[in-house]
């Protein structure tokens, strides 16, 4: 039997298991799924409400370029259930192509119903691996203080931060994402076009000598989205950049994306955008992901340098293989360094759909 489990170590649907070489089945269609629950006294209006809080935490936060929602209720119905799965399991997720289910363990019962262990961040979890998504490492946001992700390994019964989705859950869905795909290159950063509504719609991206930055739909943003970005600094350059951290399973491909254009006719200067990449190994107890501390590799850069005109235009930069990295995982940053000026002084830039693109194996479909 193929399951994803919390929380002690497991492995990402379809893909292959990064500690044991095992291949999963396909776990539905990855962006569409429902539930029914079994016939179970435990079954109540407060576990059921819990469970539920944690498919629509997944579906409410995830959102394409367009600001659309990626995953939607309905497609593969997982049935939810209660089992004795011993004493190291909270719940597992099973992923076959005839048997999708959500079991949480009856000998916990108690704990989730009087709230010691928090059932939504855990139901969180699980909904993770139905929606396509493997395990990640305790912290895989830069900086830490963005939080936790809800697909770590090791999750505590009582951690409710694990509600909350990091960049890079939402990234992976962005991957698996068949309509956020260019040329066979899938998006591989949250929040690239800077839909998102928290933090002025900038979640996720941080600033260099930057004075000011923030979003607005004022003319619509590349693609015909209804946000972009603005920023400038006191300083040239000035620059914004993310980070997203995903396993590599086996060799494919990494590049950076962005859209720009002047903010005036009359602004001059280059746009330089930056692919940074690091390799990192898994280490520590139920199989965490990186190290930060001790990366295999220094950052690798590949850059390109381009020249924004009055109207929307894109800037990719030389495609970098990565080839035998089973086992590991890469962390990637994309930077976009504005060196505009206006009349000799800093000026500001609009950006838009800015991301790290990746091909090859880590794309599920």
């Amino acid at each position: 039997m193929v399951l994803a489990t919390t929380p002690l170590a497991a492995i990402a649907v379809n893909t292959i298991n990064p500690e044991y070489g095992q291949e999963w089945g396909v776990c539905g269609d990855l962006e569409t799924a429902t539930w029914s629950y079994s016939s179970d006294w435990r079954w109540n209006p407060t576990t059921k409400a819990r469970f539920e809080a944690g498919f629509w935490n997944w579906v409410n936060d995830v959102h394409d370029h367009k600001g659309n929602r990626v995953l939607n209720k309905g497609g593969t119905t997982f049935v939810a259930e209660w089992a004795d799965l011993g004493t190291t399991l909270h719940a597992e997720t099973v992923c076959l192509p005839w048997d999708h289910r959500i079991r949480f363990n009856t000998r916990y019962y108690n704990e989730f119903y009087n709230g010691t262990y928090d059932m939504e961040a855990i139901s969180t979890h699980e909904w993770g691996h139905a929606w396509g998504l493997g395990h990640v490492g305790k912290k895989d946001t830069w900086p830490a203080a963005q939080g936790y992700a809800s697909m770590a390994t090791c999750i505590a019964g009582s951690d409710q931060s694990r509600r909350s989705l990091s960049h890079d859950d939402e990234a992976a869905i962005s991957i698996q994402d068949g309509t956020q795909v260019v040329r066979g290159y899938a998006t591989a950063s949250a929040n690239s076009s800077f839909e998102e509504s928290e933090f002025g719609g900038t979640e996720y991206w941080y600033g260099i000598n930057v004075s000011t930055f923030y979003t607005t739909s004022s003319g619509g943003g590349a693609d015909t989205t209804p946000r972009y970005a603005k920023f400038r600094g006191a300083l040239v350059p000035s620059e914004i950049f993310n980070e997203t951290m995903f396993n590599w399973y086996s060799g494919g491909w990494l590049k950076a994306r962005a859209n720009f254009k002047k903010d005036s006719s009359v602004d001059s200067g280059t746009v330089t955008i930056l692919l940074g990449y690091q390799r990192l190994d898994r280490v520590g107890s139920c199989g965490e992901l990186a190290d930060l501390s001790s990366p295999i590799e220094n950052w690798q850069w590949v850059a390109r340098t381009c020249y924004p005109s009055t109207n929307w235009n894109y800037c990719t930069t030389a495609a970098t293989a990565i080839s035998g990295q089973h086992h590991r995982v890469i962390r990637t940053r994309v930077f976009v360094k504005n060196y505009m000026t206006r009349f000799g002084l800093p000026t500001y830039l609009r950006t838009d759909r800015d991301r790290v693109m990746v091909k090859g194996a880590s794309v599920p479909w």
